[in-house]
């Protein structure tokens, strides 16, 4: 195994389990514009569940290659618009607007230039199933403010993924090990700390890293943290016959998301339309009535 330098190699899986099978299909010889880094469904250049970069592999030599093409074309771009031919541009500008390093050192192991970072391991993961909701394991996601080693000054993983979500128009969630990391549709980055979890006995925070997770991977990461955590707690709530849910009052639901042990004025502002059991609630949650009264009632 290539690469990580000067420091552990760095872990990353998808945060629903998906394995990588390895596969001897060379990407060398493929041509870049038949692939478009935005359609992804490369296969994964690494075996197992968990990816370790920066390394290479036939997935980073591909996005390595696509890179040498879109950069190239981006600079006949370039002099086609000094030529007053504004008519031509480039197939890939989100990813041409990505600048990482195309000469870090020992960039030969890599492929060649821009080869290091095409193998950080949210690179590859993103390129072989778009979008989907990536685990961080034992670090962070790189960027030009908090650098990979060997990349100071430019772009890392977070702008790469910033870029492809505003491109794309489309969300994503990150959980590194001290935060929920949520990219919106604009690019725009949201980091949501996981300290709160450390008031909590062991119980709660398994019941609620189980839930946000399931909820992540069924909204494949579309929906923020915050929003998915007011959604366990709501659960929880119907769960134990708290609230029933009707259609009356946009502020009584409000109210309940951002102060859910004002149960009381919830149901008094709610109109009483149909029933959700703690049956279909199981059904979206883990646990039962007692686990989710437990999980609204305690105070650690």
């Amino acid at each position: 195994m290539e690469g990580g330098h000067g420091r552990d190699l760095a872990v990353s899986s998808f945060l629903d389990g998906w394995r990588g099978g390895n596969n001897d299909n060379s990407f060398q010889d493929q041509d870049p514009s038949s692939t478009t880094q935005n359609q992804g469904g490369l296969e994964a250049g690494w075996e197992g569940e968990e990816r370790f970069g920066a390394t290479c592999d036939s997935t980073s030599l591909s996005i390595r290659l696509q890179m040498e093409f879109v950069k190239s074309e981006n600079e006949e771009t370039n002099q086609h618009e000094e030529k007053g031919e504004t008519n031509f541009t480039s197939s890939s500008l989100h990813l041409s607007s990505w600048d990482p390093n195309p000469n870090p050192l020992a960039k030969e192991e890599f492929g060649g230039r821009w080869g290091k970072v095409c193998g950080h391991n949210e690179v590859c993961l993103f390129t072989v199933r778009p979008f989907y909701p990536i685990k961080v394991l034992n670090t962070r996601v790189c960027s030009q403010t908090l650098p990979a080693p060997g990349n100071k000054g430019y772009h890392g993983c977070l702008e790469f993924l910033q870029l492809q979500c505003k491109h794309s128009r489309r969300n994503m969630t990150i959980w590194e090990p001290n935060h929920f990391v949520f990219i919106n549709s604009e690019g725009d980055t949201f980091f949501y700390s996981k300290r709160e979890f450390l008031k909590w006995d062991q119980n709660k925070i398994e019941f609620f890293m189980k839930n946000m997770r399931d909820l992540t991977i069924q909204t494949m990461g579309q929906i923020s943290p915050p929003i998915l955590w007011s959604m366990v707690i709501w659960y929880c709530a119907i769960g134990i016959d708290k609230i029933k849910l009707g259609i009356k009052s946009q502020n009584a639901s409000i109210q309940f998301l951002t102060n859910p042990s004002n149960l009381t004025h919830f149901n008094q502002e709610f109109d009483i339309a149909r029933l959700v059991g703690p049956e279909i609630i199981s059904y979206l949650i883990d646990g039962n009535r007692e686990t989710w009264s437990n999980i609204l009632y305690s105070s650690k």
